[in-house]
């Protein structure tokens, strides 16, 4: 036995895996599970990091040429310079906004797609970007290069055996 695992035919079979990562940039713990289908995980994106702003000089100007890289499952957190700003749908008061059609229709928060691109509220701000300033978009995503993991470990030097242990 092996934490509790059965071993049978040399091998031990794991339904879920639980991860726990900390993202540093948000400090907040997250904990992910591997799926039964293709060992899927939630993560936070990582390609929507350190873009730099496109310069404003209207309301509704393209506030960043990146668009939403990956294909987002929980709301979108955007900072501007590391804090936070306001995205808005069109009930509140907010700094910026995601559209998927050069800024026309605004997407409701929690409802932003992969592709839409992020529209600056100068109106809201009083602010206009420039080039040095700099964007980061904080979403769950799916990670999807763990398809299969094998870990083998020898359980008896003498015979030369080893274990693996498989996650399906």
């Amino acid at each position: 036995m092996i934490k509790g695992k059965q071993i049978e035919n040399n091998s031990i079979t794991q339904n879920k895996l639980k991860l726990v990562t900390l993202s540093a940039s948000t400090a907040l713990a997250t904990v992910d599970y591997v799926n039964k289908s293709g060992g899927t995980i939630t993560t936070w994106s990582i390609n929507n990091y350190d873009m730099t702003a496109s310069v404003t000089l209207n309301n509704a100007d393209l506030a960043c040429i990146t668009p939403i890289i990956d294909i987002p499952l929980s709301n979108i957190a955007v900072k501007l310079n590391g804090i936070e700003i306001n995205i808005g749908g069109t009930t509140i008061s907010y700094d910026a906004y995601f559209s998927p059609d050069d800024g026309i229709t605004i997407r409701s928060v929690g409802t932003e797609q992969q592709g839409d691109k992020l529209y600056w509220n100068y109106s809201n701000t009083g602010y206009h970007l420039d080039e040095t300033d700099v964007f980061d978009f904080i979403y769950l995503t799916k990670y999807v290069e763990l398809i299969s993991l094998e870990l083998t470990f020898e359980t008896d030097q003498i015979s030369q055996q080893s274990v693996i242990l498989k996650l399906k």
